[in-house]
C-alpha cells in the first residue's frame, strides 16, 4: 500500500493511502495503470453478480472498492449475500476507528487530544492493539515502517483541516526532521499498568510465552468480537469509531502524532475473511483496493486457491493464494507539496529524505494481511536491493515478493 495525494492540494483517500510507515505517492483510488493490482468484479458503486456457486458483492469502502468473493453450496446464496454484507460492516467499522480523513475517527481523536497538549489520551483496547502490532513492524523494519509520521505529513498540510499541524519555518523534508521532531516511535507507549487499573489487563502479561504479534492478534479478537459470536456489542454501528468492547486505554504520545492507515487496510481484509468464515463459509476472497487482498480455501474444487493476476513484463504472471495474503505499495511522479528539490517522491521516514533507488513498486504475500500490509510499504521504502536481502532473512515471516523496479525485468522470490 502507498501513500496517494493528488495535485491541487487534493488528497487521495484510503485506496491508495498507507501513510503509516512511508512518505510514497499513488493516485487514484487504485494502483497506477501497468502497475501492480488487481480487477476483480465492478470497479465503483456497489453491485452483486452469482456465477456459478461463486458470489461477488463489490462495493465502496476505505476509500476504494471492496471486494467480496464467497464460494458456497447449493442453496446457500443467501447466506453468503448475508455474510458477505456482515463482512463489509466489518471492513466499515475498522474505518471508522483509523480514518486519517475524518475527525469523529476514534485516531483522529486521539491526535487532536495529543495536539491539544495532553502527553497521553485513552483510545478503544483494539486501536491500542494495533498500535502494538505496529510498532512489533516498526523494530523488525528498523524504522522503514513507521506509524508516527503523521505529524510530518500534517505538517505538510497532507490531511486537510482534519488534522493541521504549523510547521517551523525553514525546515525541509531534506534535513531529515519536519518542526523540529523526527519520526519514529519515541515515547509512544501504550500504559497497559494503567489499564489495570480500570479493570483491564496488559496482554503480555498474560502470555508470556508467545510471540507478541500472536499475543496481540488473539487480544484483538477477545477486544473487538467478530459478528455472530455472540458478545452483546460486538458490532458497533459501521463508521462510529467507537470500541466494541474492553473499553479504554491510555496512550502516551512522546510527542508523536500517530496513522496507522498502513496496517489498518490489511487488518480490515483479514477480520472480514474471518467474519465470512465464522458465518459457515471457509472458501472467500476480501479485496480492498487491489492492494490488500486475504483469501482462504479454493473457488472452485480443482483450483489451488483464489486467482490474482500480477504484471510480469509484457504479461501477467498467476497466483493463488489459500490461507495467506497480497500486500502492495507502490509509487508514482507525483510530488508532495513542500518537498521542493526532492530526487525521488518516495521518502524515507527513517530521515524524512528521499530515497536513492528506482524502486516503483512491491508485491509480498504474508500469511496474515495485516503483516503484509506493513511490510509492503516498508519493502518500498527499503528497495529491491535491501529489501530482498530482508524478505530472504525473514522467511517465517515473507512467503514471497516481487519488486518492480524502472528499467529492470521484475524480480519474483518465493511463492511468487
Amino acid at each position: 500500500m502507498s501513500i496517494g495525494m493528488q495535485s491541487g492540494r487534493r488528497r487521495a483517500r484510503w485506496a491508495s493511502a498507507v501513510i503509516g510507515a512511508a512518505l510514497c505517492l499513488a493516485c487514484g483510488p487504485s494502483a497506477p495503470a501497468g502497475g501492480v493490482g488487481t480487477s476483480l468484479g465492478p470497479t465503483s458503486g456497489k453491485a452483486e453478480e452469482v456465477a456459478g456457486l461463486t458470489l461477488n458483492v463489490s462495493t465502496q469502502a476505505m476509500g476504494g472498492r471492496a471486494s467480496i468473493d464467497i464460494a458456497f453450496s447449493e442453496g446457500r446464496g443467501p447466506d453468503a449475500r448475508t455474510a458477505a454484507d456482515q463482512a463489509i460492516q466489518e471492513v466499515r467499522r475498522i474505518e471508522g476507528l483509523v480514518n486519517m480523513w475524518s475527525a469523529d475517527s476514534a485516531l483522529q481523536r486521539w491526535n487532536a487530544a495529543v495536539l491539544e497538549g495532553a502527553e497521553a489520551a485513552p483510545m478503544p483496547r483494539e486501536l491500542a492493539l494495533l498500535v502494538e502490532l505496529g510498532a512489533r513492524v516498526h523494530a523488525l523494519t528498523e524504522g522503514a515502517y513507521d506509524p508516527t509520521v503523521a505529524r510530518a505529513l500534517a505538517e505538510l498540510g497532507f490531511y486537510g483541516d482534519v488534522l493541521v499541524v504549523e510547521s517551523t519555518p525553514g525546515d525541509s523534508l531534506g534535513a531529515g526532521e519536519v518542526g523540529g521532531l523526527g519520526t519514529g516511535m519515541g515515547g509512544v507507549e501504550v500504559l497497559w499498568a494503567g489499564a489495570e487499573k480500570a479493570g483491564d489487563r496488559s496482554p503480555f502479561r498474560e502470555h508470556p510465552g508467545l510471540p507478541p504479534d500472536v499475543v496481540v492478534w488473539r487480544e484483538l479478537l477477545a477486544a473487538a468480537p467478530l459478528p455472530g459470536s455472540g458478545v452483546p456489542g460486538s458490532v458497533p454501528e459501521a463508521g462510529s469509531g467507537e470500541p466494541a468492547v474492553g473499553g479504554m486505554v491510555e496512550v502516551r504520545a512522546g510527542g508523536r502524532l500517530l496513522d496507522l492507515s498502513a496496517l489498518a487496510k490489511g487488518y480490515a481484509a483479514e477480520r472480514a475473511l474471518l467474519v465470512l468464515q465464522g458465518a459457515g463459509f471457509p472458501s472467500a476472497r476480501v479485496d480492498l483496493g487491489g492492494s490488500s487482498v486475504a483469501a482462504s480455501g479454493e473457488r472452485l474444487p480443482d483450483d489451488a486457491g483464489w486467482p490474482v493476476e500480477l504484471p510480469d513484463g509484457g504479461t501477467t504472471r498467476r497466483i493463488w493464494l489459500n490461507g495467506s495474503a497480497l500486500s502492495t505499495s507502490g509509487q508514482t511522479s507525483l510530488t508532495i507539496e513542500g518537498a521542493e528539490g526532492a530526487p525521488s517522491h518516495l521518502f524515507d521516514p527513517r530521515t524524512l529524505a528521499p530515497v536513492a533507488h528506482a524502486t516503483e513498486q512491491v508485491a509480498v504475500v504474508t500469511r496474515a494481511a495485516w503483516l503484509g500490509d506493513a511490510l509492503s510499504t516498508a519493502l518500498l521504502v527499503m528497495g529491491a536491493e535491501d529489501g530482498a536481502l530482508w524478505c530472504r532473512a525473514h522467511p517465517e515471516l515473507v512467503m514471497g515478493w516481487a519488486f518492480y523496479v524502472v528499467g529492470a525485468p521484475v524480480a519474483f522470490e518465493g511463492e511468487l
